[in-house]
């Protein structure tokens, strides 16, 4: 396989670094600071096995910053050989359905759609790089194995290994029976499907064991609204408009999708849209074609983040990672099948080329937003106005930078977005102890141990300007 497709191979790993050996130096950002940096527990070898579920994430930690120390370099640099492992696993999977012609093809829009970059520049997003590619490479050697074993068990090992990234990997057994009943019809047996059920439905079931302790957590720690979201029948509509919006033309990427207000109308329009999208992938199933299958992969792979709870954004780009694929496949389909045409070659080619191109250059004008945390949170200024926890980050860059003025404002607006939100009150009262406030500061930290009586950040510099303002005898 290698020796045979070396040039396409070549040319994905040239891609591959060109776009992402750029971001190798960039910062930790986020949720990077909370689980790595200020993380001395990875370190810990007993830090790796303390919960099964996750052994393999926690593993690369450790070995990583045991053999290089906490810097964002050796991270990222798995991520993008992760991400390149995913595009040549786009490849061997497309040109064993249709053809390589289309599989290279696909296999560049893998690796350079903008879609794609949380999952590989944010170090705490690749999770969900890991897990897209041990499932791609899980369906292909389930697709080779027929009556060998051999290659079936490996499938079944990388099915496993990508669980412990992530539970959302459970998809795959919807993923092989949809492959199962349209395309390979005749394979026979079905009890090599048992083990991939069997898998899926004890990290499903040990996952919402701790469902309520996750729905605390995120109400305590980061003052989440938590509540019963609208309907699945609400919510895809709007996710899946979105996701298939930013697949196209991907020009407002931002880690906070917050601007999901819909009309009346504008909802009946997204609805429509996922109707037709569930009717063509329906009728095209039924009649056995390849397109239903990849069509399908889209609403499968991302069935895990359209449960009713409020445990994950409506629309996130790290979540369509892998849900994503089987419409780049498409895409790519239809691109080659267009250009094949005698009348329309040279035109089919040259929008072939510069829809690449333009993906390509969008991603690495997006890899700049990444550079650091000062960088993201006025990317996401534009296109995240609504977004509370972007507020609270781009007060504390202005309190950072001494606009204590600006970084007022945006703790405000942040509270007022999300009236519990603790985290921006402390960072409120902080301002206005630079700002000689004291008695303002005085108030919003009580708001903020109010709301979160865990902040002991608050209660120490409350009880600090108290006793201030007592030597001062005020």
């Amino acid at each position: 396989m290698i020796k045979e497709n070396r040039w396409q191979i070549i040319g994905l790993i040239g891609l591959a670094l060109m776009i992402y050996l750029p971001t190798l130096n960039h910062q930790f950002i986020a949720d990077d600071i909370f689980g790595i940096v200020n993380n001395p527990e990875i370190f810990k070898w007993g830090h790796v096995w303390q919960n099964p579920l996750v052994v393999l994430n926690r593993l690369e930690y450790w070995l990583i910053v045991n053999t290089f120390g906490v810097i964002p370099w050796p991270f990222r640099l798995v991520n993008i050989l992760v991400h390149l492992m995913t595009a040549i696993g786009g490849f061997v999977l497309t040109e064993k359905l249709i053809n390589k012609t289309v599989a290279t093809v696909a296999a560049v829009l893998i690796i350079v759609h903008p879609l794609m970059i949380e999952s590989v520049t944010w170090i705490s997003g690749n999770g969900y790089s890991w897990y897209g590619m041990l499932l791609v490479w899980s369906l292909i050697f389930y697709l080779r194995a027929g009556k060998n074993w051999q290659q079936w068990l490996i499938s079944v090992g990388l099915f496993l290994a990508a669980l412990e990234f992530s539970e959302k990997a459970a998809v795959l057994p919807g993923i092989l029976l949809v492959y199962r009943l349209a395309i390979d019809r005749k394979r026979g047996q079905w009890w090599d499907l048992a083990p991939y059920v069997f898998l899926s439905g004890l990290w499903l079931w040990l996952n919402l064991m701790g469902v309520g302790a996750r729905l605390n957590y995120l109400q305590t720690e980061y003052n989440s609204n938590i509540s019963i979201k609208p309907t699945i029948f609400v919510q895809m509509p709007v996710a899946l408009t979105n996701y298939l919006g930013l697949m196209v033309w991907p020009d407002k990427l931002t880690l906070y999708h917050s601007e999901l207000d819909v009309t009346k109308s504008k909802f009946i329009f997204m609805a429509g849209i996922t109707m037709v999208y569930f009717l063509i992938t329906g009728w095209c199933l039924l009649k056995g074609l390849r397109a239903g299958f990849f069509m399908s992969w889209l609403i499968i792979g991302l069935s895990p983040t359209l449960i009713p709870l409020g445990v994950a954004w409506i629309v996130a780009e790290r979540y369509v990672y892998f849900a994503s694929i089987g419409i780049y496949i498409l895409i790519a389909w239809g691109l080659v099948s267009w250009s094949q045409k005698q009348e329309e070659i040279k035109i089919g080619w040259a929008v072939t080329v510069i829809i690449i191109i333009s993906f390509l250059i969008r991603t690495m004008v997006r890899n700049q937003d990444w550079q650091d945390q000062d960088h993201l949170w006025l990317a996401a200024e534009r296109t995240s106005p609504s977004s509370s926890q972007n507020h609270n980050n781009l007060g504390d860059l202005y309190g950072r930078r001494g606009d204590f003025n600006l970084s007022e404002r945006h703790f405000k607006q942040a509270i007022e977005l999300n009236p519990n939100y603790a985290d921006a009150m402390h960072n409120l009262a902080n301002i206005y102890v630079r700002l000689g406030q004291l008695e303002e500061a005085i108030k919003w930290y009580e708001s903020a141990l109010k709301n979160k009586p865990s902040l002991w950040q608050s209660e120490q510099q409350l009880k600090a300007v108290k006793d201030y303002l007592q030597t001062q005898g005020q």
